[in-house]
């Protein structure tokens, strides 16, 4: 009778693989365990633009030590993840594996347990809808004292629409307001 048992374990084996620990774990992080996982974002996430000084910020981490990223990201944003990781001196690799379950694009991984609670991003660290959909990063005076006081660390990436702007038709890239050209009419007749 315990020879029948083991001959069904050697052909289970001989079949199905060696028997994986955690394996439902693993197919949801992209083949490591969950406890090894430093940092994480969504299919969603990944392909926002305002994700990648964020994301230059994390792998300085000293506990990060490869980015995995799911096949299916796009070339252009799997070039912009490698050169981030070249430029962190942290390991790159891609997994192709249907069985992975999930949203989960991309992990910045250990190579032991860390047991980082959040892994997830801050939505406060990113840009709110408002302008991260502006038309242009050009902005009028009300909109970049609120993108200062709401996303300092974006303010760089913006520019207060000057006089000269004004002139030449540039509008606010959030409200669209349209360009005091009156302006110019009032501060000569006021001289």
């Amino acid at each position: 009778m315990e020879s029948k048992h083991e001959l069904e374990k050697y052909v289970e084996f001989a079949l199905s693989g060696a028997p994986e620990i955690k394996g439902d774990e693993k197919r949801r992080w992209l083949g490591e365990f969950r406890e090894k996982v430093v940092f994480a974002l969504t299919d969603d996430q990944i392909q926002r633009k305002d994700i990648w000084r964020i994301l230059e910020e994390k792998t300085k981490d000293p506990r990060v030590s490869t980015m995995i990223v799911k096949g299916q990201v796009s070339g252009e944003i799997a070039g912009k993840l490698m050169e981030i990781c070249r430029k962190g001196g942290k390991d790159y690799k891609t997994i192709n594996n249907p069985d992975f379950k999930g949203d989960i694009a991309m992990i910045l991984a250990s190579h032991r347990a860390v047991n980082e609670e959040n892994i997830w991003i801050d939505p406060g660290s990113l840009l709110s809808d408002k302008f991260y959909h502006a038309k242009s990063h050009r902005l009028c005076k009300k909109h970049m004292e609120e993108l200062k006081e709401l996303h300092p660390q974006f303010a760089a990436d913006f520019q207060e629409l000057t006089f000269v702007d004004k002139l030449a038709g540039i509008t606010c890239g959030i409200c669209g307001g349209e360009p005091d050209v009156d302006y110019f009419y009032r501060v000569r007749t006021r001289k």
